[in-house]
């Protein structure tokens, strides 16, 4: 497996796809604070505009620019789950790749959770890496506009190192849950297709539709993705105060990850020379 890992990483990390991410998530980082810091030496008047100016300035510096970066990959993260994993598995169809293990049944199993779990790795060291330069340039967008924002009356917003810890858990536990479960979408479809566009069209079809239900049709809202992680994140906000019991939640998260990541190995597994 150590094998399997190791091999699978220096594949992904060679992708195309991989740096193509990796520096859209960059160019976005930088756009974003950049536009915060414009927000903040904005001079339009009004208490409305002054609390506008405020947010923006909390974003800037630290830890500021740490949650500006878990905002970035909150907006856009999903997307980029979708495309990388169905670029990674669907590389291997592209390619003729897979072939190799057909000969290999009962390595395929093995092949397969290593990859998944290699691209996993990968993609989270890239949004790590989107964090880290979200801060950095938050850092340099403060120390730009600190005297025009304390001319204005604007203040640094200090918080302990508990409360940091505690956002930080809240925020990313629940984002990484939802991401997984994207994951194991992109690739059941991926492998089910045979296709790398299917597949990153299919899983974000899925992701519009689990939370299109669970905002429009009552009756089986409880039973969605969308709705049991936002109550998970209660619970690790504050005790007790989740909106279903957390067994549900454990429950329909782990049905969610495990059924299509039993699907994809499956028919892996299964498949012949023919790709059938």
């Amino acid at each position: 497996m150590l094998g399997l890992m190791r091999a699978e990483w220096m594949k992904v990390t060679r992708q195309g796809t991989t740096r193509i991410l990796m520096g859209l998530l960059a160019g976005i980082s930088v756009l974003f604070v950049v536009g915060l810091t414009m927000s903040v030496t904005a001079t339009q008047p009004g208490n409305e505009n002054l609390l506008l100016r405020q947010e923006a300035f909390s974003r800037l510096g630290f830890p500021g620019g740490v949650f500006t970066g878990i905002d970035i990959i909150r907006n856009i993260g999903f997307f980029i789950v979708a495309i990388f994993f169905s670029s990674v598995i669907g590389s291997e169809y592209g390619l003729d790749t897979w072939k190799n293990l057909l000969v290999r049944s009962n390595a395929r199993g093995g092949f397969l959770a290593a990859k998944l779990l290699v691209t996993g790795l990968a993609l989270l060291v890239v949004f790590i890496i989107t964090v880290a330069i979200a801060q950095l340039v938050a850092l340099g967008g403060h120390a730009l506009i600190s005297d025009t924002a304390t001319q204005a009356g604007l203040t640094n917003q200090v918080i302990s190192a508990d409360q940091f810890f505690h956002n930080l858990w809240v925020q990313v536990v629940p984002l990484l849950l939802s991401y997984a479960v994207g994951a194991t979408f992109a690739a059941m479809f991926t492998i089910i297709t045979r296709s790398t566009v299917s597949g990153i069209l299919l899983t974000v079809v899925w992701a519009i539709l689990d939370t299109a239900v669970a905002y429009l049709v009552p009756s089986v809202s409880d039973f969605t993705l969308d709705k049991n992680i936002a109550s998970l994140g209660k619970y690790l906000d504050s005790a007790a105060s989740g909106t279903m019991p957390l067994w549900q939640n454990l429950g329909v998260f782990g049905a969610y990850f495990l059924i299509p990541m039993i699907v994809a190995i499956v028919i892996f597994r299964r498949r012949d020379m023919a790709g059938n």
